[in-house]
């Protein structure tokens, strides 16, 4: 892995991907292509406590959604001139690709053995972010590089697990182009690698390529790159199937979940000699999650213990209300009452009080 020699962050991915000023991380060749780096396991914590809560089959749900939604995302990389990849000895080099941009991403550890265009593939993969997931985004990949249905299995050989995916004729595709979501613009300015242009604050994730794993070294979280098209995808077919039930669920998993990640990155007495002020905690926390494209903060106020935010190009809504309400618990020492609503079709304003 070439990395930068100012920054230390993987040049290839420097070159794929891009921090803008309005709290989104887009690819370079695709602008309206957002970007989320985000703790791996959120997402496990979620299915896990949706499942214990409702008793239903959500890893089956996920596994659909995220499959779909990959290959649509993918079918948009490879048009246009990039539908080379899917031509003949170049399918090669496209999977080869697809294993790399796994260990960059921090998804997992990928190496495929044997692929028989149109037939098989199989290979090895270590340390999926989410088992399930990784599965389908691979079994995704492959739909959209041979333009058929593909099913997958895992089993082990040894020490090691291998993924084989192969042709599915009992399903059709059902293609769906990701929509093109504007986005609104920002001033937001960040100090950058004066060699490669990412911000300076990624020099706190270390890449572990042989393992697929990026670390937060500051707060000791593994994180990763996904996809925010496919995420949300998942999250809102969740939510379709599960209804009113869904919310709150989300809600409570993520501010248990995010407490103790943002008292480790703000507020742990290993890192600082006293605490951050409130006022200090929330811009601080807001930055941050504006540069992990979640987006971007502005026009916060606390007043009376009331703290609203409103955040533009945001991502999932339930999501981030459950970042806001520990935010809210770490800042104020008291469990909030969380709501929010649409000013505009890219801006949400959070509203947070006691309870």
């Amino acid at each position: 892995m070439f990395r930068c020699g100012e920054c230390g962050f993987p040049l290839w991915l420097g070159k794929l991907i891009r921090w803008n000023d309005n709290g989104t991380i887009t690819l370079r060749n695709r602008p309206d292509f957002r970007v989320l780096l985000i703790e791996a396991d959120f997402l496990t914590r979620l299915f896990g406590a949706v499942q214990d809560e409702l008793d239903l089959p959500v890893q089956e749900m996920v596994f659909e959604a995220q499959r779909d939604a990959a290959r649509n995302v993918i079918d948009a990389d490879l048009s246009g001139p990039f539908s080379l990849a899917r031509v003949g000895p170049l399918k090669r080099l496209t999977v080869k690709v697809f294993d790399r941009m796994a260990s960059w991403c921090g998804q997992c550890y990928s190496r495929t053995h044997t692929y028989k265009p149109g037939s098989f593939s199989e290979g090895v993969i270590r340390n999926p972010f989410n088992r399930e997931l990784m599965a389908a985004i691979i079994t995704g990949a492959f739909e959209s590089l041979e333009g058929k249905a593909y099913r997958h299995s895992y089993h082990r050989e040894g020490e090691a697990e291998r993924i084989r995916v192969e042709p599915d004729p009992a399903r059709q595709l059902a293609k769906k182009p990701p929509p093109v979501t504007p986005l609104k613009p920002g001033s937001r300015r960040l100090e950058r690698c004066p060699r490669c242009g990412v911000p300076l604050a990624m020099r706190d994730l270390k890449w572990m390529e042989e393992e697929g794993i990026i670390m937060d070294i500051r707060k000791g979280v593994r994180m990763v790159f996904l996809d925010f098209y496919a995420t949300t995808v998942v999250l809102e077919e969740l939510s379709s199937r599960l209804g009113v039930s869904f919310a709150p669920i989300v809600v409570d998993t993520q501010r248990a979940f995010f407490l103790r990640h943002i008292w480790e990155e703000f507020l742990s007495e290993r890192r600082r000699n006293s605490p951050l002020p409130p006022r200090e905690l929330y811009r601080t926390a807001l930055d941050a999650l504006a540069l992990r494209g979640q987006g971007n903060p502005v026009g916060y106020a606390l007043e009376g213990g009331v703290f609203s935010v409103d955040i533009e190009n945001p991502f999932d809504r339930n999501l981030l209300a459950g970042f806001l309400s520990a935010l809210y618990e770490c800042a104020e020492g008291k469990v909030p009452r969380v709501g929010w609503e649409g000013k505009d079709e890219q801006t949400l304003r959070f509203i947070l009080k006691p309870s």
